[in-house]
């Protein structure tokens, strides 16, 4: 069994003369499912250094959000500055080898081993940089059998060069027309998210409508310790975005996945997002543990389901004249409509009603996606973020 996961990011420029994390808020982390006397592997594929003096990296396991162990040394102590070194020198791109780690019951927080990367630099004007040119990438891989293992199994750092052997991130097919992702936001946690950035070719507008109660992010608030966006609900005066026209016409296949959870299946007031064509209604997502919405279809429908207030994987598809809802990869509801998707799209707001919950993730396609597109979308999101 083997799983793994990759973090890039172009959102640091560090430099401090104390073990340090390169990204604090949690988003850059690599969790993986693990249990006590696993093996696991850690590596950095590409950071960019800059600056004089010596620089240091190092993997803490993460427990609690505080540091439990250092990979280098297994123990909570550096016997020396440990980790991967980067001798004297400026404007390089590093590439390092990989680490390889016996796993300890005490590692394990809800299933699971979450690594840290960690910098040093015995000269303030060392630094590590990232950038969207050059972006950072951080990479693990949770190895439970002993077939994939070296034969004499070494403790602290082992000069794998994995990056040739690790499976490229996942990714979604080609050909989104709207791709909204939780680690695109940008923000400490309980800030407010003014701007949410579209990652499909499209690069649409997306704009944030506020009102006077703020849509915040909420950091490692996924299963995987991603960030997500927390809508407030409150009818009429909780915030949210809406998307420039996409270039679906309101009468063809599409599909809409999100990976989102409701702080409220009981009452009316939890709204819902607007994708659909059924203009006069409002939409409701757990209303007395029922969906109402008008997703990729003319007029509002609604269907029962269970679980909505935790995470889960949501799409919804149109082709032809017939509609589909999934969660968690289960049919909840199939019948004919007469397809409509709204050319402006509200996230977060259905007419006066506004969700109150979570969003890491929304997907859109102008196309129904083959059975390997979806399995392919499906299993992004599941690595991404479950």
């Amino acid at each position: 069994m083997r799983s793994v996961q990759a973090r890039r990011t172009s959102a640091f420029a560090a430099t401090t003369t104390t073990w340090a994390p390169l990204v604090a808020d949690g988003s850059f982390d690599v969790v993986l499912p693990a249990a006590g006397g696993d093996w696991v592997e850690a590596g950095v594929s590409i950071i960019s250094p800059s600056g004089g003096g010596n620089s240091y990296l190092d993997v803490a396991v993460i427990v609690g959000g505080s540091v439990v162990s250092w990979v280098s040394t297994s123990s909570l102590t550096h016997t020396s500055v440990s980790g991967w070194f980067r001798s004297n020198g400026h404007g390089n791109i590093a590439i390092s080898g990989a680490t390889l780690y016996k796993v300890k019951a005490g590692d394990i927080e809800g299933g699971s081993i979450r690594l840290r990367l960690y910098s040093f630099m015995d000269s303030g004007s060392a630094a590590y940089i990232a950038s969207t040119s050059d972006p950072a990438v951080f990479y693990g891989v949770s190895r439970v059998s002993s077939a994939v293992l070296p034969p004499v199994q070494p403790s602290g750092f082992v000069g794998w060069g994995v990056p040739a052997l690790i499976e490229p991130p996942l990714s979604i097919p080609t050909g989104s027309i709207l791709w909204m992702r939780g680690r695109d936001l940008t923000g400490a946690a309980g800030s407010t998210i003014s701007a949410w950035p579209d990652a499909s070719p499209a690069a649409r507008t997306i704009s944030y409508v506020s009102a006077s109660t703020p849509v915040t992010v909420a950091a490692a608030s996924t299963p995987k310790g991603g960030k997500s966006a927390a809508f407030p609900g409150n009818p009429g005066s909780g915030s949210y975005f809406t998307v420039g026209a996409t270039a679906l016409p309101t009468n063809r296949d599409g599909e809409v996945w999100l990976v989102v959870k409701s702080n409220d299946v009981g009452g009316s007031s939890n709204g819902w997002c607007k994708f659909g064509g059924d203009a006069g209604q409002e939409n409701h997502y757990g209303y007395g543990g029922s969906v109402y919405d008008d997703d990729g279809c003319s007029s509002r429908l609604s269907h029962s389901a269970a679980g909505l207030t935790a995470w889960h994987i949501r799409r919804v598809q149109t082709t032809g004249t017939t509609r589909y809802v999934w969660i968690n990869g289960g049919l909840v509801w199939s019948g004919a409509v007469t397809p409509h998707w709204r050319q402006a799209p509200n996230i977060g707001a259905a007419n006066s009603y506004r969700f109150n919950g979570n969003i890491a993730e929304v997907i859109m396609f102008d196309r129904a996606l083959s059975a390997a597109d979806a399995t392919k979308t499906n299993d992004y999101l599941l690595a991404e973020h479950m």
